[in-house]
């Protein structure tokens, strides 16, 4: 293995007032990535700039933020995210390969005159109404009226295009409805991925609906980078050897499986996934300690205590 590093220069350019000298500001964000055996050149390149372009939105959230302190302007978190993602202009992008290590260096610019427009152009108001319908229509999400919410995110959508979050809710929806439904979903989620293409939570929604649809290599790209943005997200390792199973790399499901056990200890699903495998190739022993320690963590709930508990009757009387 060898790791891919990305830099990522961003140069922030003030807009000023009339007859103001433009003032120019250097940034540098990085993203680091590790290149595993079966990735090629540009699958290493395209992961490292994605962590290189999360840090360099993080960084033009933190200027976005002091500018419009400095100009008295009151900006929620979620419009500073905006701004900032909205307003990075790359300009050169340039690669080199030193000593194995992959390089990546992109010079971009922010200008607080666009700043200043989208903000007006979008407006507080507007804003504050798109999300207004946006939290009606997650009201009736989280109670489950699936269609009437989806007019509500629909609604907010007309109001503020780029409100990635209802895009994503609506793709969850479609997780829900089940077969008939996926495509739609697949085409929402990755409406909300092109506009927030750092958010690890919608690729593990892209990762659901490939995995339903099948297409198991999609399905496994979408959870790595996932994992590449929220490495200690537990599931998201459980998620991915649930498609590694699929694909018959047992080794790494198994790898995939541990990991979630490791990063969260009490993950009664990584367990019971585990169990099964283990059950698969025959590692009959491994599987008897993971369903007792899927008994041990589970939620008395969870669909599978039933079926685990006959199972190890089962091995028990043997």
């Amino acid at each position: 293995m060898r790791k891919l590093l990305s830099t990522l220069a961003i140069v922030f350019v003030l807009g000023t007032a009339v007859n103001v000298k433009a003032e120019v500001y250097d940034v540098t964000a990085n993203g680091s990535y590790i290149l595993q055996d079966n990735d090629s050149k540009q699958v290493a390149e395209d992961r490292a700039l994605l962590l290189a372009k999360r840090d360099a939105i993080e960084k033009a959230g933190v200027f976005i933020q002091s500018y419009s302190e400095v100009k008295n302007s009151l900006l929620s978190r979620d419009e500073i995210s905006c701004l900032a993602s909205g307003n990075i202009q790359v300009e050169e992008v340039a690669y080199s390969l030193v000593n194995g290590v992959e390089s990546a260096t992109v010079r971009a610019k922010v200008n607080t005159d666009s700043i200043t427009d989208q903000k007006n152009r979008l407006g507080l108001k507007v804003y504050a109404e798109a999300k207004g319908w946006f939290i009606c229509g997650m009201e009736r999400y989280t109670g489950m009226e699936y269609g009437s919410s989806k007019h509500y995110f629909t609604k907010a959508l007309e109001i503020y295009p780029d409100f990635a979050p209802a895009y994503a809710v609506m793709a969850q929806i479609c997780e829900r409805e089940g077969t008939g439904h996926y495509d739609e979903g697949i085409d929402l989620i990755n409406k909300a991925i092109q506009i927030d293409s750092t958010n690890a939570h919608y690729y593990n929604t892209l990762w659901y609906l490939l995995n339903a649809e099948k297409r198991y290599g999609e399905a496994l790209a979408a959870c790595t980078t996932a994992i590449l943005l929220s490495p200690g997200n537990s599931s998201y390792y459980s998620n991915r050897g649930i498609t590694e199973v699929r694909m018959k790399n047992y080794d790494l499901a198994m790898a995939d499986y541990t990991t979630a056990i490791v990063l969260k200890p009490t993950s009664y699903n990584a367990y019971n996934d585990r169990a099964i495998l283990n059950e698969k190739i025959g590692n009959i022993s491994d599987a008897v300690n993971d369903y007792r320690k899927y008994l041990q963590f589970a939620d008395l709930s969870d669909k599978n205590i039933y079926s685990v508990r006959e199972k190890l009757k089962q091995y028990d009387s043997i």
